[in-house]
Order: C-alpha cells, then structure tokens, then sequence
C-alpha cells in the first residue's frame, strides 16, 4: 500500500479576514508543497482547506494510506467523523475515509524543536499571507 505522509496548517490575520494555508505531502521520495490565501473565512475553515487539500494531493499522487499531522483538533474531530458537519462536508469527508486511510496525528503548535513538518507548512502559511 502506498503510504503519504501529509503535514497542514493555516495562519489567520483578523484585521484582513485572511488566512494563509499550506500543507506538505511527501510520499516515495518525493516532496509537494502548496500555500494559498482564503478571504473571509474562519482559522477552522482555512486548517480544514489546507488538511483536505493535502489528503486530495496525495490521493492524486496515488497514495492508499497517508498520515496526516495537524495542529488542530477540532479538524482532526471533523475528519474522523467525531464532530458535526454541514451535509456537503459530512459527505464529503464520509468519501474521503472510504477512499484512503487517514491517520490524523495531533502535533502541538508553534514548537520550534519540535515538528519540522509542522513548521515548515505553519511558515509557508504565513508567508503566503504576507504575500498578499
């Protein structure tokens, strides 16, 4: 089975409304990255953005299983089917976890020693924030 490992995360700035979002897929040897601004939305929604978008990039590099590592239990709740979901994303994340096996690590936020992935996607957020 074809295994990815997936790191998300997401930045929000109230004075704009914005949120950067970035995540990291790596699977085989190789690498992916993609950040993105989102306007008007809530720090939840841009966490769960970048989560899915990720888990939809490794599925489209092939993967089979992936572990996703996420500061934020609450989308971690969401994706496990543990926390209530408007109708479209409740069918939408009930397809999810019938196409790939998702493992959602909980990782803490902001630690410098501690997850490299979680910080490089927290710095790519910021960065694609910034850029805008």
């Amino acid at each position: 089975m074809t295994h990815a490992e997936i790191y998300s995360d997401a930045s929000y700035d109230a004075a704009t409304n914005c949120a950067g979002w970035a995540y990291a897929v790596s699977m085989r040897g190789i690498r992916a990255t993609r950040s993105g601004v989102l306007s008007k939305v809530t720090i939840q929604a841009a966490e769960l953005h970048a989560a899915l978008a990720g888990v939809r990039h490794a599925l489209a590099l092939g993967a089979r299983s992936a572990t996703l590592y996420i500061d934020n239990t609450g989308v971690i709740a969401l994706i496990e089917g543990k926390a209530a979901a408007d109708a479209a994303l409740a069918a939408e994340l009930d397809d999810l976890r019938q196409t790939i096996a998702l493992r959602c690590v909980w990782v803490r936020a902001h630690v410098r020693h501690g997850s490299s992935g979680n910080a490089h996607v927290d710095a790519l957020a910021r960065a694609a924030l910034k850029q805008r």
